[in-house]
């Protein structure tokens, strides 16, 4: 009971930090696509932004063609000007003994290693992001 209590005051909380941020928060379209290295769309890719100043992230997961569209308050709402440091994660596997794929190099998951950092300005914006191979792959003789 008391642990059902304070989940829904953290709820509680949180909407009404969120409809206090909405409010002040100006968020600008921020779009692109994510392809691996040979160009491929990668679909079900999970992108997080996160920046520092203000404290905050924007998350999408790219469609069919790689497409994504960042989301900060709502899903495509876009994100504040600042600077943004980027992870990309594989999607889960609903089966969870299912093998997951890899078509991610593991160091686009983590904020430190990604390497991939993007200024959003005021207005629209586009970032495509073209993966490097997987570290983790070799190819078989002759391929």
């Amino acid at each position: 009971m008391t642990c059902r209590i304070g989940n829904v005051c953290l709820v509680v909380m949180l909407a009404l930090l969120l409809s206090g941020c909405g409010a002040k928060l100006k968020t600008y379209p921020v779009e692109g696509t994510v392809t691996a290295h040979d160009g491929t769309p990668l679909e079900g890719v999970q992108v997080v932004w996160r920046c520092t100043d203000p404290p905050l992230s924007a998350t999408a997961v790219t469609d069919a063609s790689g497409r994504y569209r960042l989301g900060t308050l709502r899903p495509g709402d876009g994100a504040p000007a600042g600077e943004y440091e980027l992870t990309l994660a594989e999607p889960q596997a609903e089966d969870p003994d299912a093998p997951l794929p890899e078509r991610i190099d593991p160091r686009y998951n983590n904020f430190a290693t990604s390497g991939l950092r993007f200024t959003v300005e005021p207005g629209s914006n586009r970032f495509d992001i073209e993966l490097e191979p997987f570290r983790g792959w070799s190819p078989s003789p002759g391929q």
